[in-house]
């Protein structure tokens, strides 16, 4: 007996993030602006724990 797939729909919280971001991106009017902010946001972020600085985990290419 095989059953229909499961539709799931967004939460509130997922819609708003979507909106801010979307909303975020909408002030810069080049994808370079918009590469740089995204660029600047990873820059803030804090430091990959060296326990999780394994091969499985790098991105090729990056």
């Amino acid at each position: 007996m095989s059953s229909a797939p499961t539709q799931l729909t967004p939460s509130q919280e997922i819609l708003d993030a979507q909106a801010e971001i979307v909303e975020i991106f909408s002030m810069f009017d080049d994808w370079t602006d918009r590469y740089q902010y995204i660029i600047d946001l990873g820059r803030k972020l804090a430091d990959l724990p060296s326990a999780q600085k394994i091969e499985s985990n790098r991105l090729k290419g990056c």
